[in-house]
């Protein structure tokens, strides 16, 4: 044999030897798939200090759980003043998602009932919750918080 072709077998292999490792790496990062909802962060904020932690899915539902009212343990205070967060239409800050009143959320009896002629109070009770959340105004900027529906516009006149 020439140099010359033991040289190209050498090129050869050393070009499949590369194709093998790249082929590899790629099958074992799509084995991998994306991170677990459990894995991913998620931001929760301090109601009174409006401090922003993100933590993993699982720590909030095991670690810093929720007590009876809903709201998580913060991880630095060890108080529970943590809820989910919501971005002001108004401001863009990170504000947290206002609280419904007791009387504004509808009773599971309620929910049950509404094909037996309930509607109408199911619809007045959303009629309510939309009120509220449209009157609830932002803790930073003092503007409205929600995104304010389009209204038609009159007609313009000649």
């Amino acid at each position: 044999m020439s140099l010359k072709k033991i040289g190209l077998m050498a090129l050869l292999v050393a070009v499949i030897a590369v194709a093998a490792v790249i082929t590899a790496k790629r099958v074992r990062s799509e084995l991998k798939g994306p991170p677990l909802l459990l894995d991913r962060k998620f931001d929760k904020i301090d109601m009174k200090s409006f401090e922003i932690i993100s933590e993993t899915l699982r720590d909030w539902n095991t670690k810093y759980a929720a007590d009876a009212s809903g709201r998580y343990k913060n991880p630095r205070t060890g108080a529970y003043t943590m809820v989910d967060a919501m971005k002001c239409a108004s401001c863009g800050q990170l504000i947290p998602v206002p609280e419904m009143p007791a009387d504004l959320r509808p009773s599971p009896k309620l929910v049950k009932a509404r094909g037996r002629g309930f509607g109408g109070e199911l619809r007045a009770l959303e009629a309510a919750k939309d009120e509220f959340l449209r009157n609830y105004k932002c803790p930073k900027c003092g503007k409205n918080a929600f995104a304010m529906p389009a209204s038609p516009s009159p007609p313009k006149s000649k």
